[in-house]
């Protein structure tokens, strides 16, 4: 029995490396098509880079702080329904059970994104400076702040249940 557990992971784990070999082949491709195409070796590309990097971290930055609100929300959730399930019988609870934990699984799959995006805003926007007296590093606090906050709800959603 344990083989056959074991052949499947490894099947699965084959597959997902097929599925992502073949994703990566087809953006390769076509990236290397697009670039070869429009001779952008030759041209360079038609903007900047720090105008890419711009957009690139205000989009970040939307989507984690919505991630984040998504968090706090499914936590809330999670301690209200919690304090419920407390006070049920135990025939009665099976069922809010199950949404308890869909529910800290959302949290913490949201806090997670969160964190991810936050970190990867963050390091997006370093800047250094080099001067004839010295060096400078300079970065959002905005960033490091929800990378901070992203941190301490995971403490607090992992001890929420």
């Amino acid at each position: 029995m344990k083989t056959k557990k074991q052949s499947g992971a490894v099947m699965r784990f084959l597959k997902q490396l097929f599925i992502g070999g073949l994703i990566g082949a087809v953006a390769g491709g076509l990236i290397g098509f697009g670039s070869g195409y429009f001779e952008l070796d030759k041209n360079g590309l038609p903007f900047s880079q720090e105008s890419v990097i711009t957009i690139l971290t205000s989009t970040l930055r939307i989507v984690y702080v919505v991630s984040l609100l998504l968090s706090v929300f499914y936590i809330y959730q999670v301690v209200k329904d919690y304090k419920r399930y407390q006070t049920l019988p135990d025939e009665d609870s099976e069922e809010l059970y199950r949404s308890i934990n869909r529910k800290h699984s959302y949290a913490v799959v949201f806090n997670g994104v969160t964190t991810v995006l936050a970190t990867v805003s963050f390091l997006l926007s370093f800047q250094f400076t080099f001067g004839i007296g010295g060096a400078e590093l300079s970065f959002p606090i905005f960033d490091f702040v929800f990378v901070m906050v992203a941190g301490i709800f995971s403490v607090l959603s992992s001890q929420s249940v």
